[in-house]
Parts: C-alpha cells; sequence; structure tokens
C-alpha cells in the first residue's frame, strides 16, 4: 500500500488593528508584533493566517472586535521593508482570499 504525502500547514491568528490590517492588504504583506522578525519567520509558505481586529484604528477608535482578513503566506522567507526613516519591520508575501468583517461571536466589555 501506497502512503500520499502529507504536507503539513499551520493555521495563524494575528492580532491588529483594522487601519493596520487594510495596509498590509493593500501591499499584499503580513507583519506582526511590531515587525519584529521572529514572529514572522515561524511563518511557512502555505501556512493560513486571519487577522483579528479589536479596534478600528491602532490604540484608539471604536471597538471592532472582528475577523477583517484572511489570506495565505507565499514566500519561504521574510524581508525587511522600509516603512519609514529608522522603522524597517520584516513582513512575509501574502495573498487575500476574503477581506471583510466578521464578528467574533464574542463580546468583552472593558
Amino acid at each position: 500500500m501506497a502512503l500520499a504525502k502529507v504536507t503539513h500547514k499551520s493555521h495563524w491568528v494575528g492580532v491588529a488593528s483594522h487601519d493596520h490590517v487594510l495596509g498590509a492588504v493593500r501591499g499584499g504583506f503580513c507583519q506582526l508584533g511590531h515587525g519584529k522578525e521572529a514572529l514572522v519567520r515561524r511563518l511557512k509558505a502555505g501556512d493560513l493566517i486571519v487577522f483579528y481586529s479589536p479596534r478600528e484604528l491602532m490604540g484608539s477608535g471604536p471597538v471592532l472586535q472582528a475577523f477583517t482578513a484572511a489570506g495565505r503566506i507565499l514566500d519561504e522567507f521574510p524581508y525587511e521593508a522600509e516603512q519609514s526613516a529608522g522603522f524597517r519591520p520584516y513582513r512575509r508575501g501574502r495573498s487575500f482570499s476574503r477581506v471583510d468583517k466578521r464578528p467574533s461571536g464574542r463580546s468583552c466589555e472593558n
């Protein structure tokens, strides 16, 4: 009996404000932990990732508590991007299969 080769892919959840998720969607990239390399290095090509957005804007704005994007990691290694003077976050290339707001199904009160 022959066994089929199974390639394990991981599933990840990133947390970011909705405005940051929209920037990543437009740019076709994934960035985690304010651009720290170690976090995006754990991702592998073919892995799936969804983003949860607790708020519309970073540090402020209306509460959202929704899944706001989903996609697949495209590349094997992180790359360093120049976002602004002195800030060079590490990112991964990513395709998006869905970009809309899906309620998380759970409400948190502050």
